[in-house]
């Protein structure tokens, strides 16, 4: 799938759909009533703008999607949670910015390392 998505579930099964049926996903959970989520939120989506082509982002609502952070086991928001190939990879619990860029630096490096992997042969 090219190109970045975004989209808003509430449920595990469309969630485990997601990270199988695309390379890259993360998944942002957060809650309009939670200062530190809308603090964050425009730097979050300054960073995923910043991403390569493939990117999927799934945001979930915490009080909508609470099927989804039982799945996760959020215990606190705002959340990232980065997949590759449907499995987990970095998670960030912060709303500081320099955290939320170190979160998505290390999702851009799995993103080329699987680009340069896929590009090899033997």
């Amino acid at each position: 799938m090219s190109g970045k998505q975004e989209c808003k579930w509430t449920k595990r099964d469309q969630l485990k759909s997601a990270c199988l049926e695309n390379r890259f996903v993360v998944v942002k959970i957060g809650a309009t009533w939670c200062k530190p989520c809308r603090r964050c939120a425009p730097h979050v989506e300054g960073c995923y703008a910043k991403m390569p082509r493939g990117l999927k982002m799934i945001k979930v609502d915490a009080d909508e999607g609470d099927d989804i952070m039982a799945f996760l086991k959020v215990r606190s928001i705002p959340f990232l949670q980065s997949y590759v190939d449907g499995e987990p990879q970095h998670v960030c619990g912060s709303s500081k910015p320099e955290d939320i860029s170190a979160f998505f630096r290390k999702v851009a490096v799995d993103m080329a390392k699987a680009s340069t992997a896929s590009n090899v042969e033997f």
